[in-house]
């Protein structure tokens, strides 16, 4: 997978989030922090799967689980600078037009 297609993928699930956040704000249970959040955590969630799932540095051959999954841990951490701007301005964007 390329960058240009991680970058698709980061822009899809953000705007996404961004939805299912805006009708989580809508809920009473939730606020609107409290349903960004989730949004957040949501957009963690995806992109550490992204990032399992594409192996985009394998691991040598009898590397332990553990060291593999805090590698895509920072693999993860880092993306955020990609996903995490969509995510809050789509976010912000949504909530300002749906005027939750």
């Amino acid at each position: 997978m390329t960058v240009a297609a991680l970058l698709l993928i980061a822009v899809i699930v953000s705007i996404v989030a961004g939805f299912f956040s805006v009708s989580l704000a809508k809920s009473p249970a939730f606020t609107k922090a409290s349903a960004g959040l989730a949004g957040i955590a949501g957009c963690v969630v995806v992109a550490f799967a992204v990032m399992w799932l594409m192996n985009i540095d394998p691991p040598e051959a009898g590397t332990s689980i553990e060291v593999v999954f805090w590698q895509k841990v920072i693999l993860t951490a880092f993306t955020s600078i990609l996903w995490l701007p969509i995510f809050l301005i789509t976010y912000g964007a949504l909530l300002k037009r749906e005027d939750v």
